[in-house]
């Protein structure tokens, strides 16, 4: 059965607009749900994160299989049918553990090499399990792919530098706090999704970190998590640290400014000659840019931790090809196992027709057995089930030897076609 994938990107479309081809938690369960009913796929595999959507499935006939694939995705997400045909790519039998291999290695993430991903594929490839709609064959090729993941980020400097934008938020502030990071204090609102990992990062770079949310006990859930040098706090606390910490990061969805132009005027005041970085990562923007009016605030936005994240990404490019290098050797051994795995069916059909062919001959020999006893019956059986053995032990074992050649594959074809099986 064929492997097929069906993948849409953030890349593959704006922003804004790959939301409608997106898929949450329930519409990944129910997707998993249908899939498992499905007669046209064996397997399958469904990846949902924020950048991408992607369906790996091991289909019994490819274009039925991805045309179902692309229906399914129009039901649980917001977008049509042809839409999907239209934006997604397809991939089919080498394409897709090449695919798949280039995803798990970071090289096709928005942030080249970022390390994410691989967390990513290890929770996708246990829903998968969970829904038990995963066999040998994907299970095999995930389990490769997070081992190519992983041999290109410690083999190859693709992961080197900042590969996130809470590792770059932090390497932002460390360039541009005037004493020894280690020793600065630092408060962050904001506990979501980029805020938590910023406070990750943070928490073993700076002396003391302070993290603030909309709900207390998240932020209390976080710094329990990450131990003693992270305390939670209100927002009344983090506004009266903004006059000693050394910066102040924001990571929130607030409508309006959290400092606006009036509090930023205070704020100077009480800083003195003690200066604050703010790092604004708000959409929209969490503080007022007339912040960086006053010689004592220093206004850092996400451009600048865009900027610096697009400069590492270049120190990085170099490595695509020792990447791309690794997946060729993996993909080898992959088409190797895939070969491999059709060997016994090959050998096992080899037999079937010998067999058949072999009865089919004392068929028509039976009339000139009739004064045969049961002694001598059993001697012509004997004789010629041993004359197909002999006959066939050495073409098999030679296949056999060939195992881990990449040449079994067409020594496969070839012996179907000689013996019509």
């Amino acid at each position: 059965m064929p492997l097929a994938a069906v993948s849409i990107c953030e890349s593959d479309v704006s922003t804004p607009e790959f939301d409608r081809f997106a898929m949450g938690a329930a519409a990944t369960e129910q997707l998993y749900k249908v899939l498992a009913q499905e007669d046209v796929v064996s397997e399958a595999v469904v990846v949902s994160t924020c950048y991408r959507t992607e369906v790996y499935a091991d289909v019994s006939e490819f274009h039925h299989g991805v045309e179902r694939i692309v229906e399914l995705l129009s039901t649980v997400t917001s977008a049509r049918r042809t839409e999907i045909s239209q934006v997604g790519k397809v991939f089919y039998g080498r394409g897709v553990a090449e695919h798949l291999y280039r995803v798990s290695s970071g090289i096709e993430s928005r942030i080249l090499g970022e390390t994410e991903v691989l967390g990513q594929l290890k929770s996708a490839l246990d829903e998968a399990r969970q829904a038990k709609v995963i066999g040998k064959i994907l299970n095999r090729l995930f389990q490769s792919a997070l081992e190519v993941g992983k041999d290109a980020r410690s083999k190859t400097a693709i992961s080197r530098g900042a590969t996130s934008l809470a590792s770059a938020s932090v390497k932002v502030l460390e360039s541009r706090i005037e004493s020894d990071p280690a020793n600065a204090t630092v408060a962050l609102l904001g506990a979501g999704a980029v805020g938590s990992e910023i406070a990750e990062v943070a928490s073993e770079r700076f002396r003391r970190l302070w993290i603030s949310s909309k709900s207390f006990q998240s932020a209390e859930v976080i710094a329990k998590g990450l131990g003693g040098s992270v305390s939670p706090a209100s927002f009344d606390m983090v506004r009266s640290l903004m006059s000693t910490v050394d910066a102040v990061v924001f990571a929130t969805s607030a409508s309006e400014f959290l400092l606006d132009s009036e509090e930023l005027e205070v704020l100077s005041a009480a800083r003195g000659t003690s200066r604050l970085i703010l790092l604004d990562l708000g959409v929209p923007r969490n503080v007022h840019p007339g912040a960086s009016e006053y010689s004592n605030l220093e206004l850092v936005t996400l451009e600048a931790v865009n900027a610096l994240l697009d400069v590492e990404a270049k120190k990085r490019t170099g490595s695509v090809k020792d990447v791309e290098d690794l997946i060729e050797v993996a993909l080898q051994e992959f088409e190797m196992i895939g070969a491999s795995r059709n060997l016994d069916p090959v050998i096992e059909a080899l037999y079937r027709s010998a067999e058949n062919i072999r009865l089919e001959e004392l068929a028509k020999f039976a009339p000139k057995f009739v004064n045969l006893g049961d002694k001598e019956r059993a001697a012509v059986e004997a004789l010629t089930h041993q004359i197909v053995a002999k006959i066939l032990h050495q073409p098999t074992s030679q296949l056999r030897r060939q195992a881990a050649s990449s040449e079994l594959g067409r020594l496969l074809e070839d012996v179907r076609l000689m013996f019509d099986l």
